[in-house]
C-alpha cells in the first residue's frame, strides 16, 4: 500500500518541473546584433508593397531568437521580454537615417488574439521605438479580428487573406509612420495595413521588424 508521502510525489515533481522551466535562462544571450539593419525594401517590393513604403528593415532571422521570442509572445515571460526589449532598445538607438518627424504606429491585433496573448508584442516593440527617438505613437488603428494565425496558413493563403482595419472617422492619418510589428515572413499583413493607411492619407512608411522569417 503507497503511503501519504508517495501520493504527493507526482505533485512536488511537477511543481519542480515548472520552476525549472520559468527560471530566467541568462545564459541564452541574444545573438550579436549586426552594424546595420538588413534592408530588404526591393524585395518585398518586388512582392507587391505599395510604392508609398520607402523602406523594409529588419533586425534579426527569425530562427536566431526564435525561443527567446516564442516564450515572451506564447508565455508571457517578463525574462524573455526584457532580453528581446533591450537589445532591441540598443539597435534602434543606433539606426541610420530615422525618419525625423515620422509617428510611430504598430500592427493591431484582433480583439480574439489580444484576449489569447493578453497584450500586442507589436505595440510594445512601437513604444520602444517611440521612447528611443521621442516620437509619439499613434493607436487608433483597430482591428476587430484576427483569425487564423499565419503560421497556420500556407505562402498563398496568407498572400490573399483579407484584413479588416478600423479608425474612427474623426481622427487625421499622419503623413508619416514607421511601422512596426514583430515578425515579417510574406509581408501580406505588413502590405495590406500600408495600403489602409495610404487610403487613410498617409504618404511614407518606414517599416520595421524586429525579425523575418523565411516560413
Amino acid at each position: 500500500m503507497s503511503s501519504y508521502s508517495d501520493g504527493w510525489k507526482p505533485v512536488f515533481l511537477l511543481i519542480v518541473r515548472e520552476i525549472i522551466w520559468y527560471v530566467p535562462k541568462a545564459s541564452e544571450a541574444l545573438p550579436e546584433l549586426p552594424g546595420s539593419p538588413a534592408d530588404l525594401t526591393e524585395f518585398y517590393r518586388s512582392s507587391g508593397m505599395p510604392d508609398e513604403v520607402v523602406s523594409v528593415r529588419v533586425l534579426f532571422e527569425y530562427q536566431r531568437i526564435a525561443t527567446v521570442l516564442k516564450d515572451w509572445k506564447y508565455g508571457r515571460d517578463a525574462e524573455s521580454e526584457r532580453r528581446i526589449s533591450e537589445a532591441y532598445a540598443n539597435a534602434v538607438e543606433g539606426l541610420p537615417d530615422f525618419p525625423e518627424g515620422a509617428s510611430v504606429m504598430y500592427v493591431p491585433i484582433g480583439i480574439d488574439r489580444r484576449y489569447a496573448r493578453g497584450f500586442n508584442q507589436s505595440e510594445r516593440l512601437a513604444k520602444i521605438v517611440g521612447k528611443t527617438h521621442r516620437s509619439p505613437v499613434f493607436r487608433w488603428v483597430f482591428r476587430f479580428w484576427s483569425g487564423d494565425h499565419q503560421s497556420n496558413l500556407s505562402k498563398t493563403e496568407r498572400l490573399s487573406r483579407n484584413f479588416e482595419f478600423w479608425m474612427p472617422p474623426f481622427v487625421g492619418m499622419p503623413e508619416r509612420v514607421i511601422l512596426v510589428d514583430d515578425v515579417i515572413s510574406t509581408g501580406a499583413t505588413l502590405r495590406a495595413y500600408s495600403e489602409f493607411l495610404i487610403r487613410k492619407g498617409c504618404k511614407n512608411i518606414s517599416i520595421l521588424a524586429l525579425a523575418r522569417s523565411s516560413q
